[in-house]
């Protein structure tokens, strides 16, 4: 065992042991009543070890056969604290299907944890993360609806990431899907995305399941969740996982576009003008590297957006610095798409 390695496992055991995790809640909001419906749970390990991460810390546990520990953990403390907090709305909290499927599972601890939290059953949804593929689709059935006659509700995470999501779907009959951040983003600019996204709604419709939209951002991306009638939708365009969850939203998030200026008269005008604020910047084309343009960015901090031109000199639109770096800075996002040109955006 590396030196690394025991330190992930030396962590790993006081975790278990001092139950030291910090829950965070993201919200999840109702696209018809333009509210709260409910939060997310999240998991970090302690802020000063090695297993902050949530990725770190259940590879660990998978590496260490400690998965059964943790997730009941998880669990545990997201409960707790939401009862704490004292919320007024759902609770989804995730698990691994195959978790559910060992022999020594302890299921009855999911609901003595409500119960001393002084929550329901109905207040709590089962998110099932597709991380490994599920062999016995008869057992995740029985397994799932164990939990739904005590009266949890169950959802399938990240939908469209999974082995077999479909399937699952079919199989388990779930109260609810999300459909994987992939597909939200900069999904009002992709219309494959936009028939895929349709398709599942769809689909959910006539199974009497409702639809969430995982990772939205941009005001884009709502716009267009919204438009497609999806039921609910999550990310940071509403509000960041945090571990004091904010209970009301800025009701400027769902407005539409418009302009509300109203001019004033009869005020002493500004000696600046449109001319005087103009300042030239070097435009980019159709045909740039991501990675040039990722370059321009960061060399220019002060650079909002760039003025994108076609290959005859006529004006192609624009690209915002922020919604280009949502892709660059993201996860193998520089990797991936370093040598693509940017008409491919």
């Amino acid at each position: 065992m590396t030196h690394d390695e025991k330190l992930h496992y030396q962590s790993l055991l006081d975790i278990l042991v001092t139950d030291s995790l910090t829950p965070l809640f993201q919200p999840i909001i109702s696209m018809k009543d333009n509210k709260i419906y409910g939060y997310e749970g999240l998991i970090r390990g302690p802020s000063d070890g090695p297993l902050h991460s949530p990725i770190n810390l259940f590879n660990a546990a998978a590496k260490y056969d400690r998965l059964a520990e943790l997730d009941l953990l998880c669990r545990k403390v997201s409960i707790q604290r939401f009862g704490e907090l004292n919320l007024n709305a759902r609770l989804f909290i995730n698990t691994i299907p195959e978790i559910l499927l060992q022999k020594d599972y302890q299921h009855g601890h999911t609901l003595k944890y409500i119960k001393d939290s002084n929550l329901d059953a109905s207040q709590v949804v089962i998110e099932l993360t597709e991380q490994y593929p599920i062999e016995d689709y008869d057992l995740m059935a029985s397994a799932t609806k164990y939990y739904q006659d005590m009266g949890f509700s169950i959802a399938i995470d990240d939908l469209g990431a999974g082995y077999s999501g479909l399937r699952t779907w079919s199989e388990i009959k779930p109260d609810f899907v999300k459909i994987d951040r992939h597909f939200l983003n900069d999904i009002h600019n992709d219309i494959n995305k936009q028939k895929f996204v349709q398709s599942i709604v769809d689909i959910a419709k006539g199974v009497d399941c409702k639809v969430i939209g995982e990772g939205i951002e941009l005001r884009g991306e709502y716009l267009q969740a919204n438009a497609m009638a999806i039921d609910y939708a999550q990310g940071f365009y509403f509000a960041r996982p945090n571990s004091k969850p904010t209970e009301l939203l800025d009701c400027s998030l769902f407005s539409s576009r418009k302009n509300n200026f109203k001019p004033k008269f009869n005020i002493e005008r500004s000696d600046n003008t449109a001319a005087k604020l103009l300042f030239y910047v070097k435009p980019i084309y159709t045909h740039t590297k991501f990675y040039d343009i990722g370059e321009r960015f960061q060399s220019s901090p002060e650079l909002t957006a760039l003025p994108v031109l076609n290959d005859d000199a006529t004006v192609a639109g624009v690209i915002w610095r922020t919604e280009f770096l949502t892709i660059y800075a993201s996860r193998y996002g520089k990797e991936l798409n370093s040598k693509k040109m940017l008409y491919l955006f």
